[in-house]
Parts: structure tokens; sequence; C-alpha cells
């Protein structure tokens, strides 16, 4: 029995991107692993192009009708036989090494259930999928403010799924690998590993811009849920209020006060439902508010007042000021930082 099982479904994937994210597998350097490839009833060449490959490891089916991505996955899970089960998506390429670094983690870390890694893509776009927040509880609550998982770069215990009944949510079309974390983290725990091991192609044709309305009600949906977790009705106005704190890159200078207004609120919610820790809820706070400040800035091009400001410094003074942001030791580190601040600021 092979110690991992590779998942991967396929829909009308040209060929090239196929044959390219089935080769990246075929040749890691970890060997012991079976590879299930379900094609969901594609009507382009997906089959002709799989059985082109002669490799025993192979597992090869296809779905006698469309079921979607998330039926598709959740009967590769069924059919998993591996200790622990790695994602992968037809247009992607995995570095060379990805299985045998996740392997190695996964049998060194055995509290951990669910690992993922960094990402390079590559396309349409020439950016990197990065996450500051590394660790379990950082990343459950980065969970509350989006989706930092890259689904393809995923592996997995199999027991821990098999234990807590998990699977993907067939009603959703998209964002279902979102909406699987946030329950896998009500009783598992989540890594990071700061390594890029894959390479995630951009296109035009992927669901998450071909159907960008109803990626955005998904994760309303998720947004609601989590904001019951809060103690939060899930009402109309706090889930847009919400997707608005969260994925607006920019806001109206006269918003910024409901921004922080509303960041007040999560952080009183949580100090009565203790659902997060309370440090690190202030610091991606903290972090999402600093991102719109620097856009809306920038955007406007605003001067300096008592709530809108036009320089690093006046910003510092700013989050000082607010009861968010009294952890002058973290602004400081937001300012300086590498990765979440600096390289930000040149992106935009």
């Amino acid at each position: 029995m092979a110690l991992i099982s590779v998942i991967m479904a396929t829909y009308n994937t040209p060929k090239e991107y196929l044959e390219r994210a089935i080769n990246s597998i075929l040749t890691q350097s970890f060997h012991d692993f079976e590879f299930i490839i379900i094609d969901d009833c594609s009507s382009s060449n997906d089959q002709e192009v799989i059985k082109s490959f002669k490799d025993s490891r192979i597992n090869f089916y296809r779905n006698e009708k469309n079921l979607g991505l998330a039926a598709s996955l959740n009967r590769g899970l069924g059919m998993a036989n591996g200790k622990y089960i790695a994602r992968m998506d037809a247009d992607d390429i995995s570095l060379r090494n990805r299985l045998e670094i996740q392997y190695k983690f996964l049998e060194e870390n055995k509290h951990i259930d669910v690992v993922s890694s960094f990402a390079k893509q590559f396309g349409e776009r020439n950016n990197f999928i990065i996450s500051p927040y590394i660790d379990d509880k950082e990343i459950d609550i980065q969970l509350l403010f989006g989706n930092t998982i890259c689904h393809p770069t995923v592996m997995f215990r199999k027991e821990f799924m098999k234990k807590n009944d998990l699977k993907y949510n067939e009603n959703f079309k998209s964002g279902q690998d979102y909406e699987l974390w946030t329950r896998c983290l009500k009783v598992g725990k989540f890594s990071i590993i700061p390594k890029v091991t894959l390479y995630y192609r951009t296109h035009n044709k992927q669901i998450s811009v071909s159907k960008k309305d109803g990626q955005i009600r998904n994760t309303q949906k998720i947004y609601m849920n989590q904001l019951r977790d809060l103690g939060f009705l899930g009402s109309e106005n706090e889930i847009n209020l919400h997707y608005e704190f969260c994925n607006s890159s920019s806001c109206k200078a006269e918003n910024i006060k409901d921004f922080i207004e509303w960041g007040n609120n999560l952080i009183e919610r949580n100090k009565e439902i203790k659902r997060y820790d309370d440090r690190l809820l202030r610091r991606c706070i903290s972090y999402t508010l600093f991102k719109k400040l620097i856009r809306t800035i920038r955007q406007e091009k605003l001067h300096c007042t008592k709530e809108i400001v036009n320089s690093k410094a006046d910003i510092l003074s700013l989050l000082k000021v607010n009861t968010l942001f009294n952890n002058t030791k973290y602004v400081k580190y937001l300012l300086k930082s590498k990765i979440e601040t600096s390289k930000y600021l040149k992106s935009i």
C-alpha cells in the first residue's frame, strides 16, 4: 500500500497543462505514492492524455456525468489508500521534492494534521503565494479574514479526515477548500511550510476568475458561519461589512472609521466568546487595517488629518492612538517587516 495518495481532478484541461501537471508528480523524488486522477466527464481529450502515461502508480477514473470539483475530490478521498493524502490541480506544477518535504514534515510533527506550503504563480500573474502566518493559531485567525491555504499544496492525514468525517462540501461549486479548512481547524492542527513547493498557474479559465460572483457568495457564507461562532447574528449587514473589511483592497477615506469600529467589535466579541487568541487577533486586524490605510492614502493622495494620514510616521501615530493598535512593538514590526510591509509597499 502506498504511503501517499495524490488526488487530482480534471475537466477540459488544456493538453499541455495536464501533461506537465501529471509529469511533475510522476517525477517526484519521493516514489511511494498512488496517483488518483478523476476525469469529471470532460468533453475534450483529457482521458487520452492521462492514458498516454504508462505508469502503474496512476489510478484513473472517469465520472459518468459532470459532478463538479468537490464531488470529484470526494470520490478520490473515498478511494485513497495512503497514510497521507496530497492535493494536486491539473494545471499546476509540483516541484520535484514537494512530496518528500511534506512527508518528512508530517512524519516529524505528529501533532499536525494538515500541512501546506508557499507557491509561485506563473502565467497571467507572476507573484508568490505566501503567508506570514504559518502556525496553527495564526492560521485559524487568518481564515476569519480570508483563505491563506494554497489548495494544491496541501497534504493531510487520511486518518484525521476519516475520524472526523471531513470531506468537501458539494454545495460549494467554488471555495470548497476554504470552507473545508474552517471545519478542519475546529478539530485539528494546521501548519504552513515556508518553502515554495508548487508553481501555481494563473489563467482566465480558473474557477476563481470565471465564476467570481459564485465565489463571493460562497465566501460570504463562510464568513456568516464564522461570525456566528463569535456570537454575531450573521446578518446581511454584518456579512457585507465583514466582506468589505476583508476583501476590499482600498476604501473611501470616510469609511476608514467604520472599519476601525468593526475591528473593535470583532475584538470585543472575541473577549466574550474566547474563540481566538486575543493578541493574535489584534495583530491580524491591525495588519488588515494597515494595508487599507496605505492603499487608501496612495490611491486618494490624501493629506494628513486626524484620521487620514500620508506618511509612515503619521500612520504609526494614528495606529498608536486607536485601541486596536496599543501594541506599539507590533506596529513597528509591521513597518519594518520585509515580507509584510516593505515588499507590500513596493507592489502598490
